[in-house]
Formats: structure tokens, C-alpha cells, sequence
């Protein structure tokens, strides 16, 4: 599993419904674009806009770094929160502050060409709504000032029986920490660096660095450097929810 970082990404620029633009970074495929591989990429939201209820063709988590006076549904958006929507099942609004840009990531482990706003797509569900759900990540903010020996791993999203869970890996300055066992059932795993940093072959990867690991991958084991340590969110997918 190798991390990629924001340098790593490539930028584009994408027109909404509404007409407005958003810069992405993709770091996985494409946004917009279906494909056989994972899909990953951050969206930057202006002040002052809404992302409207809407639903997707793939199961996807999203990780939202909170700004001031945004909103997901009626809970505000803390400095991270991870999301979690089943393959067609609606969800929204979330909102932007008024004074700078809502960050977020879209992370698919099938990549995905549908965005269908509700209530004017409802006539595209192909079956009721399953789960939505989201959670505050208790993350220290952009430095990770956990102090050394420190080192562990704790439930966001409890494990689900298909395998759907979140969980966050904490290591203080020097540490490194073995992420967590693939579910059986799972189809892979996304992780986010959310504080501090990850060293890795000699690099240095900062936060809102992401790497993607198959089934098919054994967790790998983190690095934390010398002087600060690290936040890690692990995401993992269930199996296919639509073939249940």
C-alpha cells in the first residue's frame, strides 16, 4: 500500500448542476467517471454552498475537514468527520461555512459516474434506502501531539457484519502501528492521514494524504517520525451492498 499526497493528486476542474465550479484533486481515477478501480478525490466547496440531498450508484465513505459554521444535515462539522452512505440511499444537505472553503473527501472502492439529486431522481432508486450514517473523528486537529510510546487503535464506526467499519490509528513520535485486519467480507480499505504525518520509504506524507489497499493486501504497518506522530482514519468497505 503506498500513500499518495496532495502533490501526488491531480488537479481538475469540474462544473456542478448549478453552474458553479470545484477544483478536485484526484487521487484515484476520476471524478465523474465510472471505471473497474477505486475512486478517490477531495472536493474543495466555497463559502455559502449546500451539496443537495442526493444518492450515488456505489457504496462511498467521505471525510469532511470542518470549517466554521458547516453543516451536515443538523449536526456541525467538526475539524473531521467521516461518512458513510449504502449504494443508493439519499443523503444531505451538507453545507459550507459563510467565511472559507468546505474540504472533503469522495472514496469509493468501485468507481462511480452517478449523482442523482433528490427529490427529481427519486424515479432512479432501485431499492429503498439503507444506511447513512456519520461520526466526529476524535482527531487532535493538524498536528498530532500524541507523546511517544504512545500507540493504538479505536472503533469510529463500529464493525458492521458485512464488514463496514471506520477506525482511527493513533501514534506518538517514532512509533509504528500495524493498521486493522481486513474483514473477510470487506472489499478493501482507505487511509487518511488526518493529523501529524506518515514516513514512508523516506518520505514524508502530510495530512490528507490517502493510500488505497485491496482485499487482496495485507494491513500494513505505519511509521511515524522522530519528532511528532500521527492520526491515521482507516475506512473499510463492506462487500458489495448491491449484492445484498
Amino acid at each position: 500500500m503506498k500513500l499518495k499526497s496532495t502533490a501526488d493528486a491531480t488537479l481538475t476542474q469540474v462544473v456542478i448542476p448549478n453552474g458553479e465550479t470545484r477544483n478536485i484533486l484526484n487521487y484515484y481515477g476520476s471524478s465523474g467517471q465510472g471505471s473497474s478501480g477505486p475512486q478517490a478525490f477531495h472536493v474543495q466547496m466555497p463559502p455559502g454552498n449546500t451539496g443537495r440531498p442526493h444518492f450515488h450508484g456505489q457504496d462511498q465513505f467521505q471525510v469532511f475537514f470542518g470549517t466554521p459554521g458547516a453543516m451536515f444535515q443538523k449536526d456541525p462539522i467538526g475539524p473531521v468527520v467521516v461518512h458513510y452512505t449504502d449504494a443508493y440511499s439519499p443523503y444531505g444537505p451538507f453545507n459550507s461555512g459563510t467565511d472559507d472553503d468546505l474540504g472533503f473527501f469522495t472514496l469509493r472502492a468501485k468507481a462511480d459516474s452517478i449523482t442523482a439529486y433528490m427529490p427529481e431522481s427519486r424515479d432512479r432508486l432501485i431499492r429503498k434506502a439503507r444506511r447513512t450514517l456519520h461520526a466526529q473523528v476524535g482527531t487532535s486537529g493538524d498536528e498530532a501531539s500524541l507523546p511517544a510510546g504512545a500507540a493504538g487503535i479505536e472503533p469510529v464506526i463500529e464493525p458492521h457484519e458485512d464488514g463496514m467499519a471506520a477506525f482511527l490509528m493513533k501514534a506518538g513520535p517514532g512509533e509504528k502501528l500495524q493498521g486493522p485486519a481486513l474483514s473477510s467480507h470487506s472489499l478493501g480499505q482507505y487511509y487518511c492521514v488526518v493529523a501529524g504525518a506518515v514516513v514512508q520509504d523516506g518520505k514524508v506524507f502530510e495530512r490528507k494524504s490517502l493510500a488505497w489497499g485491496s482485499r487482496d493486501e495485507p494491513a500494513p504497518e505505519l511509521a511515524a517520525g522522530a519528532d511528532r506522530g500521527f492520526e491515521v482514519l482507516v475506512m473499510q468497505f463492506p462487500r458489495n451492498s448491491l449484492d445484498s
